[in-house]
């Protein structure tokens, strides 16, 4: 069987992780982390990836999501459908790239589309929204997506959140995670001048 000098292994095992340069000179971005994020305070991002399989639009999108339900004014009373992608987002940040699931996330994003539904556009509207609208006659359909090539403003936030007791004889226990909050306004005294994307307002851990 053959060998492999430990060094030379130790040697390619850095190649591949960027630790040193590749052979063309390339090297590898380091990968960033909402720790080293947060020292930043407010800074650029933009999305990369594949462009997603369905976008309402003609530009592609990399993140798209939807909600559907009833409307008073400016307040929804009720939403009985939504969807968001299941995979983590692809962000290009000032200190290397960074795979956030949608838990570590928090968009603050416009409507992209708001429009009410009815059986007349059943005939154009995809499977889905065919659906809805047979157990539903009318409503109305949000659509909330991010694009290529956009920089977003971002920062990382501290969420703290409770857990149960171990025991009936102990306090609840207090814990904290990091979130990646996005938006395509500024952050004003740290705080979003957006509301939270739908699928973003009801997370619990």
């Amino acid at each position: 069987m053959a060998t492999v000098d430990i060094p030379l292994r130790l040697a390619f095992l850095a190649v591949i992780v960027g630790a040193i340069p590749l052979a063309t000179g390339q090297q590898y971005p380091p990968l960033a982390t909402l720790d080293s994020l947060k020292s930043l305070g407010e800074f650029t991002v933009s999305l990369s990836g594949s462009a997603l399989e369905f976008c309402p639009t003609t530009q592609p999108c990399l993140y798209f999501e939807w909600v559907a339900g009833t409307k008073n004014g400016d307040a929804w009373t009720e939403q009985f459908a939504s969807h968001h992608p299941d995979g983590p987002l692809h962000i290009a940040t000032p200190m290397g790239p960074i795979d956030l699931p949608h838990a570590s996330l928090r968009l603050y994003l416009p409507a992209s589309s708001s429009r009410m539904l009815s059986g007349r556009d059943a005939t154009a509207a995809p499977a889905h929204i065919r659906a809805l609208l047979s157990e539903h006659p009318v409503f109305t359909l949000e659509e909330f997506l991010m694009t290529p090539g956009v920089g977003y403003h971002a920062r990382v936030d501290t969420i703290s959140y409770m857990l149960p007791p171990v025991s009936i004889s102990e306090a609840p226990r207090q814990r904290h995670t990091l979130v990646l909050a996005i938006s395509d306004l500024p952050f004003k005294d740290g705080q979003a001048q957006r509301t939270l994307a739908p699928s973003f307002r009801h997370i619990t851990y």
